[in-house]
């Protein structure tokens, strides 16, 4: 069993814990490297979490078994405005200017309780956000184009292929994917783009 909730303060030890995890066992799949987050001290983390958690620009929820309080999966959300690097901008089409959006970023489940339903629950969750209390257009994410896994995953929360970038110094490729969020916004079929699965796998790249 688990439930969903956010993270409050306090909770940074916790974050630390499964973000480490996640390094340790698929690394490959994420931009930070598990040296980078694990050189972080206590007061680094707690501020990630008052980040991530600052309503209305950033989300994060996470998946805690009620029993023991452990999480085992986790994923966010930030406003356009918060990003980090222009890397993480959405394409045009299908996103046109002037529309708000928010990324996805850092989903993750432990391997025993994958197939169970987390995943579902922490897409649906952050889909409630962007329309009740972030208020975007479009909710977009990166995943590894190998990700077979995952794309389906999130082609059955409404999401489609617009793009595929390439990364030189990590050695993979991502499909950006989108979803409207605004009801008057749509994917278009010219907008849409094909995605080459050649393998499964079970990553997700953030």
């Amino acid at each position: 069993m688990w439930a969903l909730k956010r993270p409050g303060a306090g909770d940074g030890p916790r974050l630390r814990s499964l973000r480490l995890q996640a390094l340790r066992t698929d690394g490959s799949a994420f931009l930070e490297t598990l040296d980078e987050a694990a050189a972080l001290n206590a007061t680094a983390w707690e501020a990630r979490v008052t980040r991530y958690t600052r309503r209305g620009h950033q989300v994060l929820v996470v998946a805690e078994e009620p029993g023991n309080l452990t999480w085992v999966g986790m994923a966010g959300a930030f406003l356009d405005s918060e990003r980090d690097s222009d890397e993480f901008d959405l394409p045009d089409p299908p996103v046109g200017p002037g529309d708000r959006w928010a990324m996805v970023w850092g989903t993750y489940v432990v391997s025993q309780f994958r197939g169970q339903g987390v995943a579902d629950g922490l897409c649906a969750a952050l889909y409630t956000w962007a329309c009740e209390e972030a208020g975007v257009d479009w909710l977009g994410l990166h995943v590894r184009d190998s990700n077979v896994a995952a794309i389906a995953l999130y082609r059955r929360h409404g999401f489609g292929v617009v793009a595929r970038n390439h990364h030189p110094e990590l050695g993979v490729t991502s499909l950006v994917m989108v979803r409207a969020v605004n009801s008057a916004r749509r994917i278009s079929p010219k907008a849409m783009r094909s995605s080459r699965q050649p393998l499964p796998d079970e990553h997700f790249l953030h």
